[in-house]
């Protein structure tokens, strides 16, 4: 995939939704969530500041990252579900 994120953008390839609780139960399509963590493809080279300075990325490839549910924009890259979304759009790096 040939993909750069322009700027303070990330490309983030979204986890599953979960299908099931901790403790088993299944959870119908209806109302089973988006998920709200993924992993980083691409990264973009940053941003300027309003001084003119270049403020580079903290985020890399194969970041694994948290972000809120309804952020970012949906883009499909060759037949996979990805989102676009800002830097500051990431809540946390999680595990």
């Amino acid at each position: 995939m040939d993909f750069k994120p322009m700027a303070d953008r990330v490309l983030i390839l979204r986890d599953a939704a979960e299908e099931r609780t901790v403790s088993g139960f299944f959870i119908p399509d209806a109302i089973q969530e988006a998920a709200v963590r993924g992993t980083i493809q691409a990264v973009g080279p940053g941003r300027v500041s309003k001084q003119g300075t270049a403020i580079p990325m903290d985020l890399a490839v194969g970041d694994r990252v948290m972000f809120a549910p309804g952020a970012g924009l949906p883009v499909k890259l060759e037949g996979a579900d990805y989102l676009v979304l800002k830097e500051e759009e990431i809540i946390a790096l999680v595990d």
